[in-house]
């Protein structure tokens, strides 16, 4: 046997097609199919694990056409030149004449064939159309009562993969030929995805450096409730795939990871910061921790905090992955600070007050109500009042040091400066091209040049979204946010506040999102809305986009007595398109988004802050927070594998609010 190469396969020259379908017209729903499908994007894209760039791992979630799925998979498996990963999750159907594998999308049915894909077919386009040397497929299909019934057709079948074998291709199935791969009810992955996630995050303790597709099958096999099959085409199995989480086993030793140099393709470095222009220094310190967190018993060895930045990837302009960036803390104990929890998924790192009542180059900074990352600890923040972005630097997510290093005056295309309440900028995403602003006013989302600021073109906007007379747009209460998901291939933005017309379904607001698609003679095209439930009275802020429909959510109220309320919810988005509904409050239940509650700031450790601003003095941590941004993983400290949340506040340009940052662990996932 040929001996396998010792390291993993290049990510720069591989690439990974995973493929989730949950929501079906006619078949039963598998939910847990998407889930596994992101979660291994996830995985396969963290440098712990793999390290393939974002770009180069396709997570395609409930695709609705055969000839979509087909095209976006061909290309992506195009890019490979090493290894290619195949991963499919959803309805696995059987073609009535002939016993062979068909793979489903959102309309499928058994009766029709030709709504489907012939496995034949998918290998065609996807696999044999890659130049890749290595090809690892994943099946992870089942089937509904029906199929199950006419799985004897196929008991002549050599493998669950009817398929003619292709040069260095591994094949992984979840189940047996006579057997279901459905997810147990309630659970948030198919009993096969969920094993093998697991293998990923963790490894396996009795193997090597990097784990081979073989040592995975091993793995499944030898729990009980697994049954996968494989097929293999000479030793390709043997050859490392990726690294072992669980290496080095106890004992064995271990180095830092080398720092690698900073991807084409990623913003170049911002100039050192002039911290003379910022007038005023902090009237508190920098970086506070979350009070009564006690001090960690100090090693008289190993006593300094030691911060290691390491760029593994290309930065993506939506925020920054995790698989792009990794902000690595070596703490010197492996407990939770006391007193940080927010809840079971958060945990408060630090706040900064550094830019309060601050200035740059005799400007006052106000109004941040908008954040960008675009580095592992660097980003721009927009000013809704002055139509000014402020690129900042964030020190270390533990130890916030805020101070602004540039400043970018937004123009109209004349390049004239914008008028008092022209222009209200709310949401920020920031790419390679420019900057993209929503604007409450009118209201708009421009793409503003990184060279001089000027206005250059807006996306189509909803007319029901803009005021005026018979409109039921609210104003000044309109667009408030904007994401991108890490793909680059979707932009999320939402108004603040239902609009005039809609009424409460089952107690709750209904506010509408857009959802734009990459392409078209403006870089984006209008795709649908999509529904959003809020409290009575509540306020959609903000957006960060983790990918396909799943979403971070950022709420707030306020009222005179209580205060300001800030709470972020993991949010999945219905792929329904509601631009036709004109009252939400009649929209059924399924076209609704559904939340999960993150955290509400109010339950971090508040301690002795300043904040004139609150009213009752029992949660002064908690500001008019407008903007976030989800920033890299921690991959050491009592927080390792969570990523990194900044929240910033909007001080609305007044002296008894609070310019404020803070830093959060938060557990995605």
């Amino acid at each position: 046997m040929t001996t396998p190469p010792a390291s993993v396969p290049d990510p720069a020259e591989s690439a990974a097609v995973l493929i989730g379908v949950s929501r079906y017209a006619l078949l039963e729903e598998l939910p847990a199919a998407v889930h596994g499908c992101l979660r291994l994007h996830q995985l396969l894209t963290d440098r712990r694990i793999w390290g393939l760039p974002a770009g180069r791992c396709l997570a395609l979630t409930d695709p609705e056409r055969t000839d979509t799925l087909l095209d976006r998979a061909a290309r992506t498996a195009a890019t490979a030149t090493d290894t290619l990963v195949v991963y499919y999750a959803g309805h696995g159907l059987v073609d009535p004449g002939g016993g062979k594998l068909r793979l489903s999308v959102t309309g499928s049915t058994p009766d029709r064939p030709w709504s489907s894909i012939a496995w034949s077919d998918f290998r065609r386009a996807v696999l044999d159309g890659s130049r890749a040397r290595r090809k690892i497929v994943i099946m992870d299909c089942c089937f509904s009562g029906l199929i199950i019934d006419a799985q004897s057709a196929l008991a002549t079948e050599p493998d669950i993969l009817p398929m003619t074998p292709v040069e260095g291709t591994y094949r992984l199935a979840a189940c047996d030929l006579d057997a279901v791969a459905f997810a147990p009810e309630g659970a948030e992955h198919t009993r096969f995805t969920g094993a093998l996630v697991r293998l990923l995050q963790h490894g396996i303790p009795e193997g090597g450096e990097t784990l081979s597709p073989e040592d995975l099958y091993r793995a499944l096999r030898r729990d009980p409730e697994q049954h996968p099959r494989r097929q293999s085409d000479g030793d390709i199995g043997h050859a490392p795939l990726v690294h072992n989480a669980a290496w080095p086993a106890p004992g064995k030793p271990t180095t830092d990871a080398p720092t690698a140099p900073p991807a084409a393709g990623s913003d170049p470095p911002q100039r050192p910061p002039e911290r003379p222009q910022e007038e005023n220094r902090p009237r508190s310190s920098p970086g506070n921790r979350p009070p009564d967190a006690g001090a960690p018993p100090e090693d008289p060895g190993r006593h300094r905090l030691r911060r290691i930045l390491v760029t593994v990837g290309a930065v993506l302009t939506a925020g920054v992955c995790a698989a792009a960036t990794a902000l690595l803390t070596d703490h010197t104990t492996a407990s939770p600070a006391a007193g940080a929890t927010c809840s079971p998924a958060a945990a408060l790192l630090g706040h900064s007050d550094q830019l309060d009542e601050k200035s740059y180059r005799g400007e006052r900074i106000a109004g941040l109500s908008g954040l960008s990352l675009t580095g592992p600890a660097r980003g721009y923040a927009v000013d809704d009042k002055n139509a000014r972005l402020y690129a900042v630097s964030l020190g270390t997510p533990d130890h916030l040091d805020v101070h602004v290093t540039d400043a970018v005056q937004l123009r109209a295309p004349d390049g004239s400066l914008y008028a008092d309440e022209e222009f209200d900028g709310e949401g920020l995403v920031v790419t390679k091209e420019g900057y993209l602003v929503a604007s409450e006013t009118e209201p708009s989302i421009g793409r503003f040049s990184r060279t001089d600021g000027r206005l250059q073109d807006e996306l189509e906007i909803p007319q029901s979204f803009r005021p005026g007379p018979g409109s039921a747009a609210k104003r000044s209460e309109l667009l408030e946010s904007l994401a991108r998901t890490p793909d680059g291939d979707l932009l999320y933005s939402g108004l603040q506040v239902p609009l005039a017309s809609e009424s409460s379904n089952q107690g709750s607001d209904v506010i509408r999102l857009v959802r734009y698609v990459r392409g078209g003679p403006h870089g984006w095209s209008l795709d649908r809305q999509l529904a959003y439930p809020v409290r009575p009275e509540g306020q959609l802020a903000d957006i960060v986009a983790l990918g396909g429909r799943h979403l971070l959510t950022l709420e707030r109220t306020y009222d005179p007595e209580n205060g300001n309320t800030v709470r972020v919810y993991r949010t999945d988005v219905s792929d329904t398109d509601v631009s036709r509904i004109p009252d939400l409050g009649r929209a059924p239940a399924s076209r609704l988004a559904h939340k999960e509650l993150l955290f509400d700031l109010a339950k971090c450790p508040q301690g002795n802050v300043p904040n004139p601003d609150e009213p009752n003095r029992a949660h002064p941590l908690v500001t008019n927070v407008e903007g976030m941004a989800l920033g890299p993983e921690l991959t050491r400290g009592p927080y390792r594998g969570r990523r990194v949340l900044y929240l910033v506040s909007d001080d609305n340009d007044a002296q008894d609010q609070v310019t404020r940052f803070y830093s959060l662990a938060v557990d995605v996932d």
